[in-house]
């Protein structure tokens, strides 16, 4: 069937910037239909480019060795324009959400999941509720069950009847996708680098829900709640799907679930965080569009372990135990710090590092509110992404927080090894290498 699309049946691909989360999923889903794959990404030995090695994906870490392709997709990091004036034009450019759109385009049903945030969880969730169909799940993050079951973390391809897949606001990427089903779980002011003001940003999400055939929205958004969505979820009684009776204990919530009006059961959640009940109530909104048993989401969501990098156990340091966490935005790092309240009493130390320069200076007064109020906080250097790892600016959270900044994993140990006796965890947040730095820090005890 994918085999007949116009892009897809051609024979050569390269990706740039293959070691991205997104690009990657892509390039081993294009890899397992047989074609040859190549990438180029500066960061020849991420852990990601490892895996991709393994799998049989040539990467380069220069454009002057990339071999030439019939098909090359670019990461939003390249403009077109630049990729061409390099790499020449006898090839045909794609960006990565145009390739997914593509790809998606070619089942019979599929799903996109936008959001500000919880898109990976939430999809990760869908991921297991359908384990076991003939299904391709492509996430923007790793969960560790779709490795195991002969996936690849952010891939999961066991059939063509169902696509499911996170779909991006940046550069409103997700404007490239024609889902079945259109999920929007809220929206906040991000990427907002991207965009005039944020009426251009909602403009973008209510074009991406008029894209899908059913629409499911987060009643409980200030937007999302005027938009006309085929179906609802929330907290309120008015929802479609609503949550009730919610309980939490150690962080971990369970809550009675009404599908429009009637009882249908006891959902019991594996993951901590009240955040977390907003994305079971989407997965199953949306898996009900798909005429899943509720039997059969309420024993999934229970299995439901979480992804990588979300309330992640890395092991322990200096006696101190390391967690980390993706959350980069004072949203998603305030909900963090309820749920990693909610799970273990205690002192703890919160490392927090911004990701870019301008998502911090547009948040600027969200990021000083949330993290002024914590105690043992450090920053770390601004991770600058898709600015070419320039780290020459201001670190001008500093201006209104007062906290040491870390510019290594040797000053990262340090500020570890000088905590008071009595803070026995460490929170490492942001979406940047501070998880590798992180991670590398406790494979030093453990090796």
């Amino acid at each position: 069937m994918l085999k007949n699309n116009g892009i897809l049946c051609k024979n050569t691909y390269r990706f740039l910037g293959i070691g991205g989360i997104g690009v990657s999923a892509l390039a081993v889903f294009l890899r397992r239909m047989g074609k040859e794959v190549v990438g180029y990404d500066r960061n020849g030995n991420s852990e990601l480019v490892k895996k991709l090695r393994a799998y049989g994906i040539s990467v380069y870490t220069d454009f002057e060795t990339l071999p030439p392709a019939e098909v090359t997709v670019y990461s939003a990091a390249f403009s077109k324009a630049e990729v061409q004036a390099i790499l020449g034009k006898n090839s045909k450019y794609l960006s990565r959400a145009e390739l997914l759109g593509e790809i998606m385009r070619e089942f019979p049903t599929s799903v996109a999941v936008a959001g500000s945030h919880g898109k990976t969880t939430t999809t990760a969730m869908l991921g297991e509720i359908v384990n076991g169909t003939a299904s391709t799940v492509f996430l923007g993050g790793e969960y560790p069950p779709f490795t195991r079951r002969g996936g690849f973390g952010n891939l999961y391809s066991e059939g063509e009847s169902l696509c499911i897949a996170e779909a991006c606001e940046y550069r409103q990427s997700f404007l490239f996708l024609r889902p079945s089903v259109a999920l929007a779980l809220n929206v906040e002011e991000d990427h907002m680098e991207c965009y005039a003001n944020f009426h251009c940003l909602k403009d973008a999400f209510r074009r991406f829900l008029d894209g899908g055939v059913v629409s499911v929205v987060n009643v409980d958004d200030p937007f999302l709640a005027e938009y006309p969505a085929t179906v609802t979820y929330g907290l309120c009684k008015r929802a479609d799907y609503y949550a009730d009776n919610l309980r939490s204990e150690n962080g971990k919530y369970a809550f009675d679930c009404f599908e429009r009006g009637k009882f249908r059961g006891l959902v019991q959640l594996n993951v901590c965080g009240k955040h977390n009940v907003y994305n079971a109530l989407a997965a199953i909104a949306t898996a009900r569009q798909l005429f899943i048993p509720f039997s059969v989401i309420i024993n999934k969501l229970a299995e439901f372990s979480g992804v990588d990098r979300r309330n992640h156990y890395l092991g322990t340091f200096q006696g101190k135990k390391i967690i980390a966490d993706y959350a980069h935005h004072p949203t998603e790092i305030q909900a963090t710090l309820f749920a990693f309240r909610e799970g273990e009493s205690g002192e703890f130390a919160v490392v927090f590092q911004p990701h870019t320069y301008e998502r911090t200076r547009y948040l600027y007064n969200g990021f000083v509110s949330v993290l002024n109020g914590v105690n043992n906080l450090a920053l770390y250097q601004t991770y600058a992404a898709r600015n070419g790892g320039e780290t020459s600016q201001k670190e001008f959270l500093l201006n209104d927080i007062s906290a040491p900044l870390l510019k290594s994993e040797n000053e990262l140990k340090g500020f570890i090894e000088n905590l008071p006796p009595n803070v026995t965890r460490v929170l490492i947040l942001g979406a940047g290498d501070i998880f590798d730095v992180a991670c590398n820090l406790v494979k030093t005890v453990t090796t």
